[in-house]
């Protein structure tokens, strides 16, 4: 049996953002998420909401993830909700990718997540922001 961590286990993570600021200069830059799940249910908000707000931060996107197939089908619905104009429907879209990048599927990177949530003085966010 697969003794991997869950996503209820792994509750929290960053996530960065890149994002093109202007097309005619090709100048980037990035900003970061804070993810919480929830059962069966990803929150997504701004790092700078939640480190001001806490817990009262609003969430900019939920994921919530529909796995009643999975066992028969071997398929899992996922549907994402946008509450904010602040993300595009770009930026909603590459932080579903990068969810998955995380936390789902054969390329799954557990090696950041657990670190994060079990052993936080041995975690660097720089390493996110390599693999973004």
């Amino acid at each position: 049996s697969d003794s991997s961590p869950t996503a209820e286990e792994l509750t929290y993570f960053f996530l960065c953002l890149r994002r093109f600021f202007s097309s005619s200069t090709k100048r980037t830059g990035h900003f970061m998420v804070f993810v919480q799940w929830q059962d069966k249910h990803c929150l997504i908000t701004y790092l700078d909401d939640y480190k001001r707000l806490g817990g009262a931060a609003a969430p900019y996107m939920i994921v919530s993830l529909f796995d009643d197939l999975v066992k028969t089908k071997d398929v899992a619905l996922v549907r994402g909700e946008v509450f904010t104009d602040r993300l595009s429907k770009s930026d909603s879209s590459k932080l579903l990718v990068d969810l998955k990048k995380w936390y789902l599927g054969a390329e799954r990177n557990y090696d950041l997540l657990i670190r994060f949530n079990e052993r936080p003085s041995e975690f660097q966010l720089d390493e996110i922001l390599r693999q973004s």
